[in-house]
């Protein structure tokens, strides 16, 4: 099943096996998010990511990196 995902430029920081990053939420879904970072986490970790919305408190999730473009020659916006 394949699930809509909304375009999106969110800055968030992102935390993986104790480094901290600085990325940008490019889409999401009810099932998960793609995030660009130069610090590219290995497939299988536990990351968290945190990001400020308007008005409220930051809001922080906590996730597996399920895939990487990591070697690969996708790009963000370009197929």
């Amino acid at each position: 099943m394949q699930h809509n995902r909304v375009r999106t430029s969110i800055p968030v920081e992102i935390c993986a096996t104790g480094r901290v990053a600085e990325g940008m939420i490019r889409n999401a879904s009810d099932e998960g998010m793609f995030v660009e970072t130069r610090a590219i986490p290995v497939q299988g970790e536990v990351v968290s990511v945190r990001f400020d919305t308007p008005g409220e408190e930051p809001i922080e999730l906590a996730g597996l990196v399920w895939w990487t473009t990591e070697d690969s020659t996708y790009r963000h916006g370009e197929r």
